[in-house]
């Protein structure tokens, strides 16, 4: 949990100090369901890993194709993939082991 905090702050994200210390806080459920439960979080994650950037969209438009430029929320699915991963019994420390290694 801590590496995947650090690796948000590297994406732009600004943990309060009780996100940065939430492995040792007497509050940590309370402090890390906060964390886990903002977008923030998540897109600054995504940014650090290499999950986030401009996406480009093809849109065909009478007979001519247009390049739309969108950001890539790929940080959402990962968010949605966390929530899946503890639905099925799985806890956040193995989720963010598994998400740092494939990068």
């Amino acid at each position: 949990m801590k590496e995947a905090i650090q690796k948000a702050v590297e994406g732009g994200f600004e943990p309060t100090i009780a996100e940065r210390e939430c492995c040792d806080d007497i509050n940590f459920y309370h402090t890390q369901y906060k964390l886990l439960c903002d977008p923030l979080f998540w897109q600054c994650l995504g940014k650090a890993i290499g999950k986030y950037g401009r996406k480009e969209t093809y849109v065909p438009r009478s007979g001519e194709v247009d390049i739309v430029y969108s950001d890539n929320e790929q940080w959402f699915d990962g968010w949605h993939d966390f929530i899946t991963h503890l639905s099925k019994g799985g806890n956040p420390d193995n989720f963010f082991k598994e998400l740092l290694n494939q990068n």
